[in-house]
């Protein structure tokens, strides 16, 4: 807290003890003392979510926050997130492939393939109907013979193929997806794909 803000350490302390409090820690004077090995996991996460918005930072980068985590203390994690994060004001950016979690905790998503946006946004817009081949497949959509939208499998990023990188993967590639990558591009007001079919309302 120290390295980003001008206190002493006693402000310092008093600032770490209420953060510790603010995430659930019990008996945060004592804790405040403890070492790494001394908490336990669910301790642990909470006591990096505390030191992640204690200087209310305009943007928290949550990167699979509950790995590792018991599920019964999951929901307590990502609630303690949310609520420190609208009272410090700071934006949340969560990365996770728990559709679950976006579904409860985000307000917009961006679904990545080989490093890249295939398909950004409204969560629930996109959960009521993706367009992404590979959206598609993530929410175990299949076409109407009953095949999948995209097979299993990924590309090697060390030789990523020419054209759009899900396309030896996709079932509804055609020549052009095997030689021009496709952009990103707006198909609904705040909706962008990155796909050469052509997309008409949702869906």
């Amino acid at each position: 807290y120290r390295s980003h803000n001008n206190v002493d350490k006693k402000e310092a302390r008093r600032v770490a003890v209420e953060m510790l409090e603010k995430v659930g820690i019990n008996d945060p004077e004592r804790r405040v003392r403890a070492y790494p090995h001394e908490l336990s996991g669910g301790m642990a996460q909470r006591t990096l979510i505390a030191i992640a918005l204690s200087s209310s930072p305009k943007l928290l980068v949550a990167d699979d926050p509950t790995s590792g985590v018991d599920v019964t203390i999951q929901a307590q994690i990502l609630d303690e997130i949310w609520e420190l994060a609208e009272q410090t004001g700071s934006a949340t950016l969560m990365v996770t492939w728990d559709l679950g979690i976006v579904a409860n905790y985000c307000e917009r998503l961006a679904v990545m393939y080989a490093g890249e946006i295939v398909e950004h946004a409204d969560v629930r817009t996109f959960l009521a109907s993706p367009l992404h081949p590979y959206s598609k497949s993530l929410l175990g959509l299949t076409r109407s013979d009953g095949s999948e939208w995209m097979r299993s499998g990924s590309v090697d990023p060390r030789h990523l193929p020419p054209g759009c990188k899900g396309h030896p993967f996709c079932q509804v590639s055609r020549s052009e997806c095997r030689t021009t990558a496709p952009a990103l591009r707006e198909v609904e007001p705040g909706r962008y794909v990155r796909c050469h079919m052509e997309f008409r309302g949702r869906g």
